[in-house]
């Protein structure tokens, strides 16, 4: 049968697959691997010259070398030619002798033999898929693994190199072309955004500068302390080991297990980096992969750039990262207004204060006109000037300065595809993206804006703003958020920041009818002189804000991903056993649900059956059960909440969070608002809050009192358990109870 190959094969083959490119990647083989000879020969290596050099980035290239001429006798740098196109990574080789086979006998027209083999092949890839997934999922232990198991069960566009890529000036279409012409693209567009009247920024800083001063003493002083070997070693050991490595090819595995051995070393250049004020270069240098996102292939700006940095270099960053948080937080400098990258805030947190204060600006008759600001590339943009000028008002040394300057200074970057790099480009600007230091100096950068803002209040996200002003008269509300609209524009000429017009939006958010009433409902608001774009809904941290918060928009875009998801699940469902279907369910449909239910889960009864509908379509195909099976037993099988259930669940974990310290002060702060006891509310748990005062039924959807409502209905014991993973086994208990006994 060798002998004859299919005519078949060659005719399906286009001419067009013949010119598809293919790449040649490099990677460590592990395949031989032997751990324990490669520590033997770790521990035998001169580490101990390193602690001798006097210079950090002598001491980095001496450790390199030896670390490296190790590696590469234990795991080799290997080159591999591989398809653009994946492979199924259940195909296996008995697979495609089946498949050739069936299209032999289907060639030579033998129906008997090809229905054989056609039935082979698909008993084998049925076969293939079961072992594989049921396998996949029971090796891991978490929903993120398991979610990441079940990825490779959706199907994937094309994610292959263009042919060709163009800039608007430029055309690029061989390999070394084209990730030079990504590189130009990625480090010049600071450039092309910022304009010539950005170039010489006057700075006075005089806000910031009263800021500091009423938070810190002439003698606080932040200087970065030195890192100790415990503390190292537990860094190295925390290690994500699913990391890719950076330039330097050294992953995160490979040094997790070298951890015991790596741990003096790496201390003495860390210590020697804070003592001389230098950061090494070799450390600098970070790796970018272009990843397609949609639209056209030849167009660079449709590519997302993913940076990788040597993974040493996260080792100095989060030793100096923990300090600075430290500093920040003891001393309450960064701004209550500002929750990403920040403990115990979340975009949950974020939007829960939010429309809290928008639903009481309803109770209290006001309307709030809402802005959402898109700044351009925030990160990208950050001068490193202006950063260190505005860290010395926060009193940092001038050792610690020295040494944040080393670590912007001199950055570089090179586009990687397969195993072609770029040359490699400056960096001028921005905070390096894919550090674990970028984002704390990012927020030191931003930290002063909400201190321009006099009439409006303006909270932020990492880069996204939010400004929003209430009042009774559309026209005062305008005023005001122009004027401030006005003082942004002006921080962000000085800051060499953009505001995207285009991209920056308005919703009047208010009772309906109130806002029926008015002659127009149209905000008319600008930046920079150009009128921006009204909204009756936009999306804001992944949750749809519409102008009466009704939240069907959002509701609808929930209800939208969570059918894509059940019909995924139809298909798959064959290759799946019921406890591998249940945690599809739990790793795939649940977070739909969850993300932010304590916001949208106030929703009309009528927004929220549609969920419910699906949250049953979904147990029917899961214990394969007809349409019509009543819902109530399957989610008693399945032990589930439904999604009314699961409301009172994340509020009530929201809740305790609240009262515990394990949330941002300004959550805790809207009910300080609206108690009328004496008695500390942090310790209120094991008694009854008094509903706060409203004016209208719409009140009742906040959180300030339907969660003092439901803190009310608990039992004592519930509010009173002392750790978060006891409060939710004992309120999942209670709620499953409460139902039982409801049916009952």
């Amino acid at each position: 049968m060798s002998d004859h190959y299919p005519v078949c094969f060659t005719r399906r083959l286009p001419k067009l697959e013949k010119k598809k490119k293919h790449l040649e990647i490099i990677y460590r083989d592990f395949k031989n691997f032997d751990e324990k000879k490669f520590l033997q020969d770790l521990c035998s290596a001169p580490f101990f010259k390193v602690n001798e050099k006097e210079n950090v980035n002598d001491a980095l290239d001496l450790f390199y070398d030896i670390f490296l001429q190790i590696l590469d006798r234990h795991a080799k740098l290997v080159t591999k030619r591989v398809k653009t196109q994946t492979k199924p990574v259940w195909l296996t080789p008995e697979i495609n002798e089946a498949r050739y086979n069936r299209d032999y006998f289907h060639h030579k027209k033998d129906i008997q033999n090809f229905k054989k083999w056609r039935n082979k092949v698909i008993e084998l890839i049925k076969e293939a898929k079961i072992n594989y997934y049921s396998v996949a999922v029971e090796n891991n232990h978490n929903t993120g693994d398991i979610w990441r198991s079940m990825k490779q069960l959706i199907p994937k566009g094309s994610h292959s190199l263009p042919n060709k890529l163009n800039d608007g000036q430029t055309t690029a279409e061989s390999t070394s072309e084209i990730v030079n012409l990504f590189n130009k693209f990625y480090t010049e567009l600071s450039d092309n955004i910022i304009t010539d009247s950005f170039n010489e920024p006057i700075n006075t800083f005089d806000k910031l500068k009263c800021f500091t001063e009423s938070k810190l003493l002439p003698s606080q002083l932040f200087e970065i302390q030195p890192a100790t070997e415990e503390e190292v070693f537990n860094l190295l050991n925390k290690l994500n080991v699913n990391k890719s490595a950076g330039i330097d090819t050294l992953g995160p595995r490979i040094l997790k297990i070298a951890a015991g051995i790596i741990t003096k070393p790496i201390t003495s250049m860390i210590n020697m980096s804070i003592f001389t004020g230098v950061f090494p270069e070799k450390l600098k240098t970070a790796k970018v992969t272009p990843i397609y996102k949609k639209g056209d292939k030849s167009d660079p700006s449709n590519y997302r750039p993913i940076s990788i940095l040597p993974t040493i270099s996260k080792l100095f960053e989060r030793h100096i990262t923990t300090q600075m948080y430290d500093y920040l937080k003891e001393n309450d400098l960064l701004m209550k207004e500002q929750s990403g990258f920040r403990k115990s805030h979340s975009c949950q947190t974020a939007l829960t204060k939010l429309t809290e204060k928008w639903i009481t600006d309803i109770d209290n008759g006001n309307m709030t006109g809402v802005s959402l600001l898109d700044f351009r590339k925030a990160f990208d943009l950050v001068n490193h000037k202006i950063l260190i000028d505005k860290m010395k008002y926060y009193n940092f040394t001038n050792e610690t300065l020295n040494w944040l300057e080393s670590y912007l200074s001199n950055r570089t970057q090179t586009v990687h595809i397969g195993n072609v790099s770029s040359n490699l480009s400056a960096i001028t600007c921005g905070v390096p993206q894919g550090s674990v230091l970028g984002p704390v100096l990012f927020l030191l950068y931003i930290n002063d804006l909400p201190l321009h803002v006099k009439n409006s209040r303006l909270d932020l996200f990492a880069d996204d703003a939010t400004l929003h002003k209430a009042n009774n008269n559309l026209l005062e509300i305008e005023r005001d958020m122009n004027e401030d609209m006005d003082h942004i524009s002006a921080w962000c000429k000085e800051n060499r920041m953009v505001i995207n017009e285009s991209k920056t939006k308005c919703i009047l958010v208010g009772a309906r009818q109130k806002i029926s009433r008015l002659p127009t409902t149209t905000l008319s608001l600008k930046v920079n002189d150009k009128l921006i774009d009204n909204l009756t809904s936009d999306k804001l941290l992944g949750v749809y804000i519409d102008n009466y918060l009704q939240f069907d928009k959002h509701i609808d875009e929930v209800c939208k991903a969570i059918t894509q998801k059940i019909a995924l699940l139809r298909r798959i469902k064959k290759y799946l056993g019921l406890q591998h279907r249940v945690l599809y369910y739990n790793a795939y449909i649940l977070p739909s649900i969850d993300y932010c239910l304590t916001i949208y889960g106030n929703a009309s009864k009528s927004h929220l059956d549609r969920i419910l509908k699906l949250q049953k379509s979904a147990a029917r195909v899961i214990m394969d059960a007809p349409p019509d099976t009543p819902s109530q037993p399957l989610f008693d099988e399945l032990d589930w909440l439904n999604i009314y259930d699961r409301c009172i669940f994340n509020k009530g974990v929201l809740l305790f969070k609240i009262f515990n310290n394990q949330a941002p002060s300004y959550l805790l702060d809207l009910f300080s608002e609206t108690s009328n006891s004496n008695y500390q509310l942090r310790s209120i748990t094991d008694r009854h809050l008094s509903i706060p005062r409203h004016k209208t039924e719409f009140y009742k959807r906040s959180l300030q009192y339907s969660g003092v409502i439901l803190l009310n209905e608990l039992p004592t014991h519930i509010r009173l358990s002392n750790s978060l993973p006891t409060f939710k086994n004992s309120l999942l208990k209670y709620l499953k109870e409460k139902r039982n006994n409801t049916n009952v």
